[in-house]
């Protein structure tokens, strides 16, 4: 299911954006107003990790349906891995602009070792 339930104890980059989502959500939305130049007024509805959700992640087309996007122009399947990300946040503001968080808390959550491609991976994807 692309939808997951995480513990309610968490460490790391998972804790400090629920509770940057959850504890101060004002200054965490004035912070991204800010920073896109968006209307301040212009609300943002944090989707995802809301502790009412069990603080859950999306992924695949769930990620999209929870973010109320309509229809995509080409379908998601056809460009993104199933699996793909467990989007850390999701937001949309009232003009309909929308958020994918993915947080990282320090510079080794950004670098994954682990790969799944081989040498023909690039010339089968072609």
């Amino acid at each position: 299911m692309p939808r997951r339930e995480r513990p309610a104890e968490t460490r790391r980059s998972e804790h400090w954006i629920r509770v940057a989502v959850n504890e101060f959500t004002g200054s965490l939305n004035a912070s991204v107003c800010k920073l896109f130049c968006w209307d301040e007024s212009d609300r943002i509805e944090w989707l995802s990790p809301i502790e009412s959700d069990q603080y859950a992640e999306y992924y695949d087309q769930e990620f999209i349906d929870r973010l109320r996007v309509a229809e995509l122009s080409v379908p998601l399947h056809k460009f993104w891995p199933k699996g793909g990300p467990r989007w850390d946040g999701l937001a949309r503001n009232e003009s309909g602009k929308l958020l994918l968080v993915e947080a990282k808390a320090y510079i080794e959550e950004a670098i994954d070792y682990r790969t799944r491609a081989d040498r023909g991976a690039l010339a089968s994807s072609a």
